[in-house]
């Protein structure tokens, strides 16, 4: 894919209103979202959104799939607007699993010994998770080395 300039690390297809998109994310810290009905790739590329470090794992998510997250290599997430590419928030800098530890040490009641529950980060899924009668959301999933899993939902705050 032209659109790169490095190794693209994940593909993904998504039906948005009975129309295919396809969204490409690299090492370069791009993500590029494709028509590919379009019979060149200049007519097909929709957007770029510009990261800025390389990523691991891209998503659609939303009630109409308006929305895309982005996990990268360094531990940051960031939630996108594709269709114009806007930023809607960035958490990380490379603390996020220190903040996603701290979480699971306040929901435990051991405030301040967070340590590191976290140690990898997996995906996204916009999912409803409660039986509440709560709205789907944006979910991240985590785990450790000892086999926790754990489930928070993000939210754009």
């Amino acid at each position: 894919v032209d659109a790169h300039t490095d190794e693209v690390t994940q593909v993904t297809f998504q039906t948005i209103e009975s129309k295919t998109v396809l969204a490409t994310a690299s090492e370069d810290g791009l993500v590029a979202i494709h028509d590919p009905s379009q019979p060149s790739e200049e007519d097909a590329l929709l957007s770029v959104l510009n990261i800025g470090a390389p990523l691991r794992n891209v998503g659609f998510f939303g009630p109409c799939l308006e929305g895309m997250y982005a996990l990268t290599g360094s531990e940051t997430m960031s939630v996108h607007h594709w269709d114009s590419a806007q930023t809607v928030s960035h958490v990380g800098g490379g603390g996020l699993r220190g903040l996603l530890s701290d979480a699971v040490a306040a929901d435990s009641g051991r405030i301040g010994d967070g340590g590191n529950a976290i140690d990898y980060l997996v995906g996204c899924a916009w999912a409803q998770v409660s039986t509440e009668a709560s709205s789907p959301a944006l979910h991240l999933v985590a785990g450790n080395s000892k086999g926790d899993g754990y489930l928070f939902r993000m939210d754009a705050d």
